[in-house]
């Protein structure tokens, strides 16, 4: 089984424990809907995937420029739809790619599909000296 499948299975069990341990209180999700016995099996786990990159001083600009970029190539080899935001506050210059996903199926699926050197090819490097950081975070909705 992949990380990110027992991740899923994972946290449907622990939904599932929760629900069992709190008698006739339910177990709400983040957005206050809550879980029961049927509806935790068919919750829709969206995923949305971030990539965050901090950019040293005076390259605040690259780094949009070069997150645009990347952004675009991103969703014509893979056929996505993400989306570039500017952080607003600090740290100045911050950039993130954000892209949704259905399932964890579909992020995995993805996943498979980046390690093809074919398709790593297309994609733009970073400029050196641009990030000081990038970080990818995986989000879960319940």
């Amino acid at each position: 089984m992949t990380e990110i499948k027992v991740l899923e299975v994972a946290l449907v069990q622990r939904l599932k424990r929760n629900h069992s341990s709190l008698g006739s209180r339910p177990v709400t999700g983040m957005s206050g809907r809550p879980f029961n016995k049927t509806n935790i099996k068919e919750h829709k786990m969206t995923v949305m995937f971030t990539r965050i990159g901090t950019p040293h001083a005076g390259h605040q600009q690259d780094a949009l420029v070069y997150a645009k970029k990347r952004c675009e190539a991103v969703n014509q080899v893979y056929a996505l739809h993400a989306q570039v935001y500017a952080r607003f506050g600090g740290p100045a210059g911050q950039v993130v790619m954000l892209e949704t996903f259905e399932n964890m199926a579909a992020l995995e699926k993805l996943k498979m599909a980046t390690m093809d050197p074919a398709n790593n090819a297309k994609i733009p490097a970073a400029p050196e000296g641009v990030f000081q950081s990038v970080e990818e975070h995986i989000w879960i909705k319940l």
